[in-house]
């Protein structure tokens, strides 16, 4: 690990910003308090994550989380990022039922999921493999 501790209230001023890459660190503050006037934010790659983390990242277009350990379930908050287009949760050690919300993310196409403990049921899961079939072919 390379930082500990808080982030320092000044991110918020950095309104323009559209990349941070926070892997690798821990930060026992709310997120998502600090990062909310980050209006302009597309791509984040985080380490542990807390769960309301994607409240305010509306705009949020790619996300790697690829490896942070979230070890329960993928957070509800995410479903309301409404531009995501790239999630990659792959061995995040995610367990439980795959939320038919992700339905709400018309906007994905490219979804990784594998390494993880994911159940559902059928016709959901089904639906998720045509479109990562799909998108391999054409990708």
């Amino acid at each position: 690990m390379l930082l500990t501790g808080t982030l320092p209230p000044q991110i918020a001023n950095l309104s323009s910003l559209t990349s941070l890459n926070l892997m690798n660190n821990s930060f026992y503050d709310s997120l998502s308090v600090q990062l909310a006037n980050l209006h302009r934010l597309r791509f984040i790659e985080l380490g542990e994550i807390p769960s309301d983390m994607f409240e305010r990242l509306s705009k949020l277009q790619d996300l790697d989380l690829s490896l942070s350990w979230i070890r329960t379930s993928i957070p509800m908050s995410l479903f309301k990022c409404k531009e995501l287009q790239i999630m990659n949760l792959a061995g995040c050690a995610l367990g439980g039922i795959l939320p038919k919300e992700i339905g709400n993310l018309t906007m994905l196409r490219s979804l990784d999921l594998s390494f993880n403990e994911i159940e559902g049921n059928g016709k959901l899961l089904d639906a998720v493999l045509v479109f990562y079939c799909l998108f391999q072919r054409v990708g």
